[in-house]
């Protein structure tokens, strides 16, 4: 996942999606690409759901707020 999001750069090879090579240089890249990550710590947070690790990583990509992702996804 680190050569996927660009965090680590690959030493030889190439990912192909959808008939397209991935720029694989930089998270902002990924980012661009559709691609995200979400990173794992265990002592960061206590037990959550797949929900909780979604909501939680997705309320900063996306809308700033875990109140606000949180809202979105249930109205959704």
């Amino acid at each position: 996942m680190k050569i996927l999001f660009g965090m680590v750069r690959p030493d030889q090879g190439a990912v192909v999606f959808r008939d397209a090579e991935l720029p694989l240089g930089s998270p902002r890249e990924a980012l661009r690409a559709g691609i995200g990550m979400i990173h794992q710590h265990f002592t960061l947070v206590n037990a959550m759901t797949v929900a909780d690790n979604v909501m939680l990583a997705s309320a900063t990509a996306v809308s700033g707020s875990i109140a606000r992702a949180w809202r979105r996804a249930s109205d959704g």
